[in-house]
């Protein structure tokens, strides 16, 4: 018999090897911990309502202040964290649901939610002022290209009345102006590379969360690429996201067995850069915390 200790005290497992008993103890573990995320993520729903405006003199409001071309610095940071805490909270749903075994539908939360926090953190973290705004301009530099394609959409399948085409072809037009003028005021920043890279934000908030520990590091990212697989319904994660993908005769087979660590670290690190996020951003718009 292996003993093992556990949070609520000791585990005594029969019948299995020691290397048997500690992967049961590993999954029981991580599904301990994985509760835990779940109930904080729950504690955050007290923020549905909240708006985060910075208050006068703190540092988002300076960074608002300083910001050119009506560029905001709080606005994307705002609407980042309640995207993040919302995906997680139909996750959690998912979790009291026992609908777990979804591993598209799990990717598809925990992975938007941490893009939707690595934002926040990688605009709101730099101590420079400048670098802070330069980030807000290559944020917003993608949210006009990004609407565009939307609006040209719009005129391509001519969606709306001859006049109001018209109208989305205005509006097409001074997106591409607001583009140009952002890029150009990128350009006098001396920043080359003004195009927004969602890996690399990633990357950058998850260096930034845990320097030096690339086990950490490699958590986020391996969430960031396997979980855009599953999400987007692609074979080649299947078998890093079963559990002894071996076992099953078809791939159909192994997504239903999502792998237990795989549960927890997608979850926590979502959790972890939601976390950090509303860190930062309850800093960032108190009142005089410029």
């Amino acid at each position: 018999m292996t003993e093992f200790p556990y949070a609520n005290g000791r585990v005594f497992l029969q019948g299995f090897s020691d290397e048997e008993a500690a992967e049961v103890m590993d999954v029981v573990d991580r599904m301990a911990d994985l509760e835990a995320q779940v109930r904080l993520v729950r504690t955050w729903r007290s923020y549905r309502t909240t708006t985060f405006i910075p208050g006068p003199g703190s540092r988002l409001a300076y960074d608002d202040q300083e910001a050119p071309l009506g560029v905001s610095v709080s606005l994307p940071a705002r609407i980042g964290v309640h995207a993040a805490r919302e995906h997680l909270d139909v996750a959690v749903m998912l979790w009291e649901a026992e609908w777990i075994a979804s591993p598209a539908a799990w990717s598809s939360l925990c992975r938007p939610a941490q893009l939707n926090a690595a934002q926040v953190i990688w605009m709101l973290a730099p101590p420079q002022q400048d670098e802070r705004i330069t980030r807000a301009l290559i944020t917003a530099a993608d949210e006009c290209a990004q609407e565009k394609k939307q609006a040209e959409d719009v005129v391509r399948y001519a969606l709306l009345p001859p006049h109001r085409l018209d109208d989305a072809r205005a509006h097409i037009a001074e997106l591409t102006e607001s583009r140009r003028r952002l890029c150009a005021e990128l350009t006098r920043r001396g920043c080359t590379r003004p195009n927004f890279n969602a890996t690399a934000v990633v990357q950058w908030a998850a260096e930034h969360l845990h320097p030096g520990d690339v086990v950490k590091q490699y958590s986020h990212m391996f969430m960031w690429r396997v979980g855009s697989g599953a999400a987007h319904g692609k074979v080649w994660p299947v078998p890093m996201l079963a559990r002894t993908p071996e076992k099953y005769d078809d791939y159909i087979d192994a997504r239903q067995a999502l792998e237990p660590s795989h549960l927890h670290m997608f979850f926590t690190a979502a959790t972890a850069m939601l976390q950090a996020a509303l860190t930062l951003l309850e800093q960032q718009t108190s009142a005089g915390e410029e």
